[in-house]
């Protein structure tokens, strides 16, 4: 019998996306980004946290979302992949929520050509996305962001 699914969900303009719960390891209020030349375009920059390099991903560029300016009153959170811990930009981020496995739609049978959302759920107000973090990044980009990262040291 699969487990129910937690999920964190935050918004980007206005519409609601989520991820698993255990994937994400805090949220922040937004703080400076430092560019960092020849990361892949979905890669806003680099920030420090307790030490740590993390890098930004506009999640906004990710969904073809128009650009907006960063705001103190944005979010990262801060969330590991498979390869990396990274912070994605959000509006805002809500509520954990908990889902049933048959509460969750097929992705692949509503949106078979964004390959980073893993499942759909609907609810009152429309549809939350539930979003794999693993797939931001393709090889090529993650290849791109190491070695972006190795200049910078």
């Amino acid at each position: 019998m699969e487990q129910n699914l937690r999920i964190v969900i935050f918004k980007i303009n206005g519409d609601s996306y989520a991820l698993p719960l255990e994937a994400v390891k805090r949220v922040i209020h937004a703080v400076y980004i430092t560019p960092i030349p020849r990361a892949p375009e979905i890669v806003t920059g680099i920030i420090n946290i307790e030490g740590t390099v993390i890098p930004v991903i506009d999640l906004r560029k990710c969904f073809r979302l128009p650009p907006v300016k960063l705001h103190p009153d944005h979010r990262f959170i801060i969330a590991n992949s498979a390869t990396r811990k990274v912070a994605l930009i959000a509006d805002s981020v809500g509520e954990v929520m908990e889902c049933e496995p048959g509460d969750i739609e097929n992705e692949k049978t509503v949106l078979p050509e964004m390959p980073f959302v893993k499942g759909i759920i609907a609810i009152e107000k429309g549809v939350i996305l539930i979003n794999d973090i693993d797939k931001f990044l393709s090889l090529e980009e993650e290849k791109m962001l190491d070695e972006a990262l190795s200049n910078q040291q």
